[in-house]
């Protein structure tokens, strides 16, 4: 499929990035080695993300908005291996409560700033 948005992995490493793509999956690509280093499977098209590395160890959590209105938190220190090669551990934090509508955008701030 093709990459639909992206987002660094900002305060983790300078190589890591997510591709979120039109076949549900998000892809964390480093950029120092060929193929995915991890594949987070969604059960439909994922519209935005958002990489937070202020969780506890190396990566934090991935935040995707997708088109059926959920939000999920994907806890990427965690992650366990599928059979199909995917892996997947996430929260579904919330329905968009406007008929399910898809999530178009995400954005997150520090902790203790105003907004």
């Amino acid at each position: 499929g093709c990459a639909l948005t992206v987002a660094f992995a900002s305060g983790v490493e300078d190589n890591l990035f997510w591709a979120a793509t039109s076949q549900g999956h998000c892809h964390l690509i480093d950029k120092r080695m060929s193929g995915s280093a991890a594949v987070l499977v969604n059960d439909c098209m994922v519209n935005t993300l958002v990489a937070d590395a202020s969780g506890e160890g190396e990566g934090g959590r991935l935040l995707t908005g997708d088109t059926r209105g959920l939000v999920k938190c994907w806890d990427v220190r965690v992650l366990s291996s599928r059979t199909d090669g995917g892996m997947q551990a996430c929260e579904v934090l919330m329905r968009n409560a406007d008929a399910g509508k898809p999530i178009s955008h995400l954005a997150v701030s520090a902790p203790g700033s105003a907004g």
